[in-house]
């Protein structure tokens, strides 16, 4: 038997919620003078907007996003003959957003269900971060939320909000799209889920997250 926790759309969509990006501007994350995210950008061996090999490029899409306003694209294309290709857009808030008290951070993803992972980070003023990866291999618009369980840095301080493609497959090209990325100051959870096998109730005490499941063996 098991139990699974499910979404939290009503907290997401709720007066709380804080939007970090609607998806409407690519420019907003674009490398410059006063948006230098690309520091924040690098694996052991290079540091930029993509590793040699990727290309990329933003754009907006009002065909089909989840809100009426467009979602950002996302698109990036890999020459490499391997799977360590990755590219990384970001953008910068100033002053710093306070995200002191949220929960969650949530966001509607558009997979191409091509296996690469996405991934959102947050970066501090002071250059900690903090990472959320959601592996694409599905198809079409999805929510995501991921858990700011104990972060390593000062929510009341974010400076960057990076988003990446790592693991891009080879000699190929991806492309996603994301709208409305938020924070959220409440998360949906199951307390002390209960779990029943025929007449018998045996009671957990847990907190179960969307995503996470609870499995019982004998």
């Amino acid at each position: 038997e098991a139990i699974a926790a499910g979404g939290n759309l009503d907290a997401y969509a709720g007066p709380d919620s804080l939007l970090l990006d609607d998806g409407t501007a690519p420019e907003r994350f674009a490398a410059s003078a006063t948006n230098q995210y690309a520091k924040y950008a690098f694996d052991s061996q290079n540091q930029g907007t993509a590793k040699p090999g990727v290309t990329f490029a933003l754009g907006a899409d009002k065909a089909d996003a989840k809100s009426a306003d467009g979602a950002l694209t996302f698109n990036a294309t890999s020459t490499r003959g391997d799977r360590a290709g990755w590219a990384a857009i970001g953008r910068r808030f100033d002053p710093p957003l306070d995200l002191a008290g949220a929960a969650a951070i949530g966001f509607w993803l558009r997979g191409d269900g091509r296996g690469q992972s996405f991934k959102v980070q947050l970066r501090d003023t002071a250059g900690k971060w903090h990472d959320m990866v959601t592996p694409v291999t599905f198809s079409g618009w999805r929510y995501i939320e991921h858990r700011l369980d104990k972060p390593a840095l000062d929510l009341a301080r974010i400076e960057y909000l990076l988003l990446f493609y790592n693991g891009l497959p080879a000699a190929t090209g991806v492309l996603c799209a994301v709208d409305d990325i938020k924070a959220i100051r409440s998360s949906a959870y199951l307390e002390t889920p209960i779990l029943t096998v025929g007449e018998s109730q045996l009671s957990v005490p847990v907190r179960l997250y969307p995503g996470q499941r609870l499995r019982s063996r004998d």
